[in-house]
């Protein structure tokens, strides 16, 4: 009987020391950089003139409360919102990337993420920004937000 015991205890051990060896080579597989799959959530212009309270950067969103407080700065002297392809989104699956830029003369100033990359410890999101050199004489703010599947590894901006 403690043979018996012994055998299973043993095959138990086999068995979950495999799976985890399987899991670890799945992984060690990858080939970075890969490029990472994002959706547009929406872009365009702020027009309150900073009123909105926004600063120029990036903001790497993880959860609903993070997003509705963002939404209600945004939407401060606009629904911007309303023009989002998307305002509700499934934060236990997918995270979001907000760039804002610092507010411009006119409407023609143009911020955008370019790609998103995985390396094997992080996320680099390259953002660029243009001027089209024109657009609507009044003060504006360029944003753009996407949303990325979630993950455990850190955002960094580039």
């Amino acid at each position: 009987m403690i043979i018996k015991y012994k055998l299973y205890v043993i095959a138990v051990v086999l068995l979950v020391i495999s799976c985890r060896d399987k899991k670890s080579e799945k992984q060690s597989n990858i080939k970075y950089p890969v490029s990472i799959e994002w959706s547009l959530v929406g872009n365009g212009n702020l027009l309150g003139n900073h009123s909105e309270g926004i600063e120029a950067g990036s903001l790497w969103i993880t959860g609903q409360q993070e997003w509705r407080d963002l939404v209600d700065k945004i939407n401060t002297n606009n629904r911007v919102s309303d023009t989002f392809i998307e305002n509700d989104i499934d934060f236990t699956r997918f995270d979001l990337i907000a760039t804002f830029d610092k507010v411009r003369p006119h409407s023609g100033f143009i911020v955008a993420v370019d790609s998103i990359i995985e390396d094997t410890n992080n996320q680099l999101v390259y953002i660029s920004w243009r001027d089209k050199k024109r657009g609507f004489e009044m003060p504006s703010q360029p944003y753009y937000l996407v949303k990325i599947p979630k993950s455990k590894k850190t955002i960094m901006f580039q």
